[in-house]
């Protein structure tokens, strides 16, 4: 059974810190129901570093069900992300990703992004970009708003 590693960027799964938003609640419930509910026998977490790595599996640990193995990704292993199917980002970015897709099967893995909002400039470019980059009809970008969505 596939699942999706999850691009691990502490800010983006965090609520903790004095500036809550939005999507960091949404990136941790997303993380406490991937932990909870997936059947997936293994979860995948994509980062650049061992450290980050080892912080998601403390962070998920009290949330998990069932005695599944956390497997590390490094970062540029794109080969890895082969066996767990998919690679989430919690934001919009996944064209960078997806270029660097191209260099090996861009039928591996599925890319899939979240936007929040549009109001970044930063959001903007990136939705503009999706028009040329290579992404797939099997990647996804999930839009929480019909705003977004039509843009």
């Amino acid at each position: 059974m596939q699942t999706a590693a999850i691009f691990y960027q502490t800010e983006g799964f965090d609520t903790r810190g004095q500036r809550l938003m939005g999507r960091q609640a949404a990136g941790e419930g997303f993380l406490k129901a991937i932990a909870r509910y997936s059947s997936a026998p293994s979860l995948y977490c994509y980062t650049q570093q061992k450290a980050v790595f080892e912080e998601f599996c403390q962070r998920i640990r009290p949330w998990m069900n069932g005695d599944r193995q956390i497997n590390w990704v490094p970062s540029g292993n794109f080969s890895a992300l082969q066996e767990a199917g998919t690679l989430y980002r919690p934001d919009p970015m996944i064209l960078d990703l997806a270029w660097q897709r191209r260099y090996g099967d861009p039928r591996a893995y599925s890319l899939c992004g979240i936007t929040h909002t549009i109001a970044s400039k930063e959001t903007m470019k990136t939705l503009g970009d999706f028009l040329i980059a290579p992404v797939q009809p099997w990647d996804a970008l999930i839009c929480t708003s019909k705003t977004v969505k039509t843009w």
